[in-house]
């Protein structure tokens, strides 16, 4: 009877240790299959924004708003996917900036029919965009540095191990995480827009100025001095300098 209770916990130490060891597997299964799901996540939204120009936003706000995943994984998850979200947000603000032809027609005889002769409403724009432009220069390259998308993951978690995953599906092994080529790229976009508002403001100042000694006439501004003309013209010829240099 002794052998036989002996063996029997024998038995049941065994099968102990077998559930211990089948949830141990499950467990690390678990936790394998989370970790897939969030790469899985974010292959799945660089796809679907391979090209700025065609992004679907329904589209990618629903899957950056989703969680698939659970406990420290879905804090890993969250944080990475709000990254994705406003530095694709915010790249989309630059290229609106970039993109926007409002300033084309600042300088234009409708214009300054319709604002003139205080153009309060294109000096407005005009700092407005500006004030704009020079933020996202500041900013742009700043929203690309390791220390920025850390940032979206400190104070979450204290587990090393999701820290580290976090840094793995976020930056993985880059040692460059934008290419200095396209930084200089895009500064040198906005740098040529601010250069031609700094213009048009110039031009905008010129007719305030002078109120009074110019006028509208068949689409075209025509100034009652000589000098006046020589001025703006001058103005003009720097503003198609700096568009052709876009």
């Amino acid at each position: 009877m002794k052998k036989k209770g002996v063996l029997i916990a024998i038995i049941i130490a065994v099968i102990v240790i077998v559930i211990a060891i089948g949830c141990i597997a499950v467990y690390i299964a678990k936790g394998f299959s989370q970790e897939l799901a969030i790469k899985n996540q974010i292959q799945e939204i660089d796809q679907m924004t391979s090209d700025i120009q065609t992004i679907n936003l329904e589209d990618f706000n629903k899957k950056t708003d989703t969680i698939v995943t659970t406990g420290n994984y879905a804090i890993v998850e969250q944080a990475v996917k709000q990254y994705i979200k406003d530095s694709i947000n915010y790249t989309l603000e630059i290229n609106s900036l970039l993109q926007d032809d409002t300033m084309a027609n600042l300088v234009t005889a409708e214009n300054y029919q319709t604002d003139g002769p205080d153009f309060t409403e294109t000096t407005r724009y005009i700092t407005e965009s500006k004030t704009k432009l020079e933020e996202a220069k500041n900013e742009f390259s700043n929203m690309f540095t390791e220390e920025k998308i850390m940032s979206y993951i400190n104070g979450k978690t204290d587990n090393q191990k999701f820290i580290d995953l976090y840094k793995e599906v976020a930056i993985g092994n880059q040692t460059e995480l934008i290419p200095q080529e396209e930084l200089d790229t895009v500064n040198s976009s906005l740098d040529a827009i601010i250069n031609i508002l700094d213009i048009e403001q110039e031009m905008i100042d010129l007719l305030k100025n002078n109120s009074g000694k110019w006028q509208v006439q068949n689409d075209m501004v025509m100034f009652d001095s000589n000098d006046l003309l020589i001025k703006y013209n001058a103005l003009v010829g720097r503003l198609n300098l700096a568009a052709s240099a876009l």
